[in-house]
């Protein structure tokens, strides 16, 4: 009689083990990739249209319509996805159930339409609420959304999205000059003088205060920039124009926390740069009373190189035979990326509803600004290179 040989209880553990290993079959390669096209009521195709890609589990990408109104995503896995369009001056469109095997899946063009009231840019310069297009001045609006897609830190960043506005960047120990529509009514010169924007028919406003400030731009519910004279409601320094930053207010139905970072590099800086903060939101009453508060440090390792300082003041010859290494080396020294910025932002609100009539905002903001030297260059005064200064002095 043939009798099978008895299995350890260990040996049957490591066969069922490896017959479960072979079972699986192998993931599916995650190659599939979904497109499609964004038009709008007329058939015409949309650019620069923000596309959102969601899965299953809540994961996002996101991508932007090229010139020819189109976007894609690849490299997906298979599995159920939704995709969401959105664009300034329409309303959001959404589109689920997207079912995902090996392939590609091609959408039916996508179509915005107009946004109504509660979905396109409400502005309030003309101090009501109203429709941008609808507005009776020239105004470009930046939301916050828009700024922190495009990672829009301050105003001369601000500057390259709006038509008409132009910034001249002398950087942060300089008040920039704001040149609304060509029309600016001082000299471009390196000022440090604090309110110097007053002067030169671009006025700035935190909300509806008048206060000359480059303020970084962080938890900001939009920009408006009011193009060509508002002195009829802004009064004057506005000869040019306006420019008001609106923080967001505080919402007093849902709670929120958020902390964002950036680490980023600038050509000629010997270290990195950084940008990070935090922002909460804290409902108190329910739709009655709420906090909301945001702090923000910024610190830029600075790019101009200050390769002639005088070692000793007074002291030191200041103008050595430059041939001499010997004679440069007593007398002169050298401070890289001298032009450093590092700047605390922050700002705490509380809102109150008292009634539907009735409604008060107490908000305090502060922002601290340390820099360091000047940020320019005498390549054609006295043939440095591009990024170096020749001040003796910081």
């Amino acid at each position: 009689m043939f009798r099978r040989p008895m299995m350890s209880p260990m040996a049957v553990v490591l066969l069922a083990a490896l017959h479960l290993v072979c079972a699986v079959p192998p993931a599916a390669a995650q190659t599939a990739e979904i497109a499609g096209a964004v038009v709008d009521a007329t058939g015409a195709v949309v650019p620069g249209a923000g596309v959102t890609l969601t899965d299953g589990s809540g994961g996002q990408r996101e991508s932007q319509t090229d010139a020819g109104g189109r976007f894609s995503f690849t490299g997906l896995a298979p599995g159920a996805y939704s995709v969401t369009v959105y664009r300034s001056g329409f309303g959001p469109a959404r589109v689920d159930g997207i079912t995902v095997g090996t392939g590609r899946v091609e959408l039916p063009p996508i179509t915005l339409r107009i946004a109504v009231f509660g979905e396109a840019v409400v502005v309030t310069a003309g101090r009501s609420e109203e429709l941008l297009q609808q507005a009776p001045m020239s105004i470009a609006a930046v939301t916050g959304a828009d700024v922190e897609r495009r990672g829009i830190g301050n105003l001369t960043e601000l500057a390259r999205w709006t038509p008409g506005l132009t910034v001249v960047d002398q950087g942060a120990r300089g008040s920039n000059v704001i040149i609304a529509r060509g029309l600016h009514t001082d000299a471009l010169n390196g000022s440090e003088q604090a309110g110097n924007n007053y002067n030169n028919g671009v006025a700035t406003y935190l909300g509806d205060i008048p206060l000359s400030v480059d303020l970084r731009l962080h938890d900001i519910e939009r920009v408006e920039v009011l193009l060509g004279p508002q002195g009829t409601l802004y009064g004057a320094g506005t000869l040019a124009g306006a420019v008001r930053y609106l923080p967001r207010r505080p919402d007093a139905e849902r709670p929120m926390f958020e902390v964002r970072g950036n680490l980023f590099a600038l050509a000629h800086s010997g270290a990195a740069g950084t940008d990070a903060g935090l922002t909460f939101n804290l409902p108190l009453a329910r739709r009655r009373l709420a906090l909301r508060g945001s702090i923000d440090r910024y610190d830029n390792p600075g790019f101009i190189d200050y390769d002639y300082l005088l070692r000793t003041p007074g002291v030191s010859e200041p103008e050595p035979d430059l041939d001499d290494r010997a004679a440069v080396e007593a007398n002169l020294r050298r401070e890289p990326d001298a032009n450093t910025e590092d700047t605390v932002s922050a700002h705490l609100s509380l809102s109150w509803e008292a009634t539907p009539d009735l409604s008060a905002l107490f908000a305090y903001h502060v922002q601290d600004q340390r820099v360091g030297a000047r940020q320019i260059n005498h390549a054609r005064a006295f043939d440095t290179e591009r990024y170096v200064a020749a001040h003796r002095y910081l």
